[in-house]
């Protein structure tokens, strides 16, 4: 994934292009990132990123639904663009909770790049 980063139109097609489901459930198994999509009026996550999200970031109700064209059960929670004030909830703190090295925001996505996790025996 670091290579993804380091290349600007590969960067340039994540933030621009507009992902199929299959792709950002996809995108969710990759554990040096996590992931955000903006759809609509609401921040999106997916399948594994939704389950870090609620257990580092905010408790949220998580939905599971079957998706044919995944062909399998896709779970999902959303949260308003607009959170803040009352939730304290901003992508800075979301990227603290992650803990996220860094984060760039595009026009359709935030991705938090994660720290890298040492395996210990």
């Amino acid at each position: 994934m670091a290579k993804f980063f380091n290349n600007r139109e590969a960067v340039k097609f994540f933030f621009f292009h507009k992902m199929t489901l299959l792709e950002k459930t996809q995108k969710s198994a990759d554990e040096k990132v996590f992931t955000l999509y903006k759809e609509g009026l609401f921040y999106k996550c997916y399948n594994e990123d939704a389950m870090v999200f609620t257990e580092k970031v905010k408790k949220y109700k998580v939905s599971a639904r079957f998706i044919k064209t995944v062909g399998s059960q896709v779970l999902s929670l959303g949260f308003p663009l607009t959170v803040g004030g009352k939730n304290n909830l901003t992508l800075k703190t979301i990227a603290l909770a992650v803990e996220a090295i860094s984060f760039l925001e595009g026009e359709k996505s935030v991705v938090f790049m994660l720290k890298n996790k040492e395996v210990h025996d």
